[in-house]
């Protein structure tokens, strides 16, 4: 038979639910809002269950159990998808579903937007130096700083390796440059504490470098791009970010680069 509420307390089974619905909620993700609205408490499972027509208490807590099993079970396999397990950012394949939809709202709502391409200065030392474990540690640290200095309103994406991409909605270039150089600063300025191979604790002082590129730098392609071509336009801003952050890194490191036409002029004379 299926546990049904003692007393108004309530059972284990509905115990172990919460606490599902807790870890799946406390990561930034697209399923955070569905959760609450499904799983927050069994009044909301009773007022679902009696929209369909279930009125029998016993079938009413049967259905309640594997709804919130096979509900819970679906949302943590898809979270998987689009979460990045050892930062607890947004990963790429969120970022591939996210953001042609944020690039066609702030069109349509006449704002710019700018893109950050994050990259952690000289990583594979970190790896090689003391290990992967001490590696990942490093990676989830600046992670947390990252997400500490960015807006509300900002999306953080682990973006692969050592790498991560902002989206700052509502910025133009200029605005971006100033967080990107917010986020610089406190990451020269923050320890990264790793546990090295051998349990020893270390504190590491490491430097980012940061490529920025905004919508308003895009001229005719951002003002006459339809949904459809969202893709293609976001492979350009990508592929300029990058060459931002390449002219971080062949500068000396640990700095901001907006992106700018002449830098694919400097990377292919450099070639």
């Amino acid at each position: 038979m299926s546990e049904m509420m003692i007393g108004g307390a309530p059972t284990p089974g509905q115990e172990a639910m919460r606490k599902r619905v807790t870890a799946l909620s406390e990561h930034d993700n697209k399923y955070t809002d569905s959760v609450y609205d499904l799983a927050k408490t069994e009044d909301s499972y009773r007022d679902d269950l009696r929209e369909e027509g279930v009125t029998n208490p016993e079938s009413m807590a049967r259905l309640a159990d594997r709804f919130s099993d096979e509900t819970l079970k679906a949302m943590e396999a898809d979270q998987e998808k689009w979460m990045d397990k050892m930062t607890g950012l947004r990963n790429k394949n969120a970022y591939a579903e996210e953001a042609p939809q944020l690039l066609s709202m702030e069109k349509r709502e006449g704002q710019d937007c700018s893109f950050l391409m994050i990259d952690f200065d000289h990583f594979k030392m970190v790896n090689d130096g003391y290990g992967h474990v001490a590696g990942d540690q490093a990676l989830k640290r600046m992670a947390d700083i990252i997400n500490q200095k960015v807006r509300s309103s900002d999306i953080v994406y682990r973006f692969g390796g050592e790498e991560f991409l902002v989206l700052l909605p509502a910025t133009t270039s200029e605005g971006a440059r100033h967080i990107a150089d917010e986020i610089r600063q406190e990451i020269e300025s923050t320890p990264i504490d790793i546990t090295g191979e051998n349990g020893t604790a270390i504190s590491l002082n490491k430097t980012v470098s940061i490529g920025c590129i905004g919508t308003d730098q895009l001229s005719e392609d951002w003002r006459n791009f339809t949904g459809k071509e969202a893709v293609p336009l976001l492979e350009k801003i990508i592929s300029s970010a990058d060459l931002a952050v390449y002219a971080s890194k062949n500068s000396g490191r640990n700095r901001v680069t907006v992106f700018s036409e002449d830098l694919q002029k400097d990377r292919v004379a450099t070639r």
